[in-house]
């Protein structure tokens, strides 16, 4: 990567429900990985994990507090937009989790409807808590947003590594 700033920040993708519904079934806490550089231009292949590690080294401490300042003004805006970045991310996992749900629990529901016509011993208690579960779950997941779990601030040098 050029040399510059770059923000690495993590963030965990997850819903917040009561254990009774298990929704880490659907969702499991999702790690969505976003690096950017200074100009706010989200970095791909050139700033994965092994490529970065390859060439980071620890940074001088001097260096970071003579720059305080600038990366006080710096940095705020550069994690509004890796969350933006992460929030487009999220997208795709929770369609996926969505769909799941619908396909297990939706189901579930279904097929306890069905079998209730044919065998009244299925009781309409079941039938109407399999399709409170899966009401919840939607609504569980349709909350669910990714939270900052970690950053790391790497300043790439001109020299070609990055502390």
């Amino acid at each position: 990567p050029e040399a510059g700033v770059m923000v690495e920040a993590i963030y965990v993708l997850e819903a917040q429900a009561p254990p009774a519904l298990h929704l880490d079934r659907f969702l499991p806490p999702t790690p969505i990985r976003v690096v950017l550089n200074h100009k706010r231009k989200e970095l791909g292949p050139e700033a994965a994990p092994e490529v970065l590690a390859a060439g980071l080294k620890e940074g001088d401490a001097a260096v970071l507090a003579a720059q305080m300042e600038e990366f006080g003004t710096l940095i705020p805006g550069m994690l509004r937009v890796t969350e933006i970045i992460a929030g487009k991310q999220s997208k795709p996992i929770l369609e996926a989790a969505t769909a799941s749900a619908k396909e297990i629990l939706g189901g579930e529901a279904t097929r306890l409807e069905q079998l209730r016509q044919l065998n009244p011993a299925v009781r309409l208690d079941e039938v109407e808590a399999a399709k409170k579960d899966f009401e919840q779950v939607q609504e569980y997941l349709a909350k669910a947003t990714p939270r900052l779990d970690a950053v790391r601030l790497i300043l790439a040098s001109m020299t070609g590594k990055q502390g």
